[in-house]
């Protein structure tokens, strides 16, 4: 949220970096809160007060950033038999990271076992795959994916589905 103060009969103007993408709030207040704003997101505002004998000047552009917030899910989540006991998970950032991406956290487990827990390996932001090894033959693992900004860990990505066999190849549910 954004605040600004100035002298009444005034109008805001978020301006996004392209001239194109104009809002223009127009306000008798000495002060207004700016809403719908996107996550992590630079903006210029400019300010110029308006009476009956037309226009003033606008103001010098103020520039400002909206605060981080959790990550999308990572995209495209996919994962490749490398091994008869590991498995390869590649994914891609979140269209939306709404800050700076500073994990990623890749979660597997066996399918299908309600008792079976959740491994978990935390990645730095520049990795982008994680090979889960010493899994079990003939065995299926279900893996998923999230980011996280300093705000949080954000969505979880799609569930990508695999089976072992004995020879290594693999056979993909959903």
């Amino acid at each position: 949220m954004l605040i600004l103060c100035h002298q009444p009969q005034l109008e805001f103007f978020s301006l996004p970096a392209d001239e194109e993408s104009k809002d223009i709030k127009i306000t008798s207040s000495t002060e207004t809160h700016l809403h719908g704003l996107q996550k992590y997101t630079n903006y210029s505002l400019q300010v110029l007060a308006h009476t009956s004998g037309g226009e003033g000047v606008r103001s010098q552009p103020i520039h400002c950033q909206t605060d981080q917030d959790i990550p999308e899910a990572p995209t495209s989540v996919k994962a490749l038999v490398m091994s008869a006991d590991s498995i390869l998970v590649s994914w891609l950032p979140p269209e939306r990271p709404n800050g700076i991406i500073t994990q990623y956290t890749v979660y597997y487990k066996e399918h299908g076992k309600s008792d079976s827990e959740d491994t978990q390996q935390k990645l730095l932001p520049s990795q982008l795959s994680f090979e889960a090894s010493g899994l079990k033959r003939r065995d299926a693992y279900v893996f998923w994916v999230t980011a996280s900004t300093t705000v949080g860990e954000g969505e979880l990505s799609e569930l990508v589905h695999l089976k072992l066999s004995n020879k290594g190849s693999y056979n993909r549910s959903s």
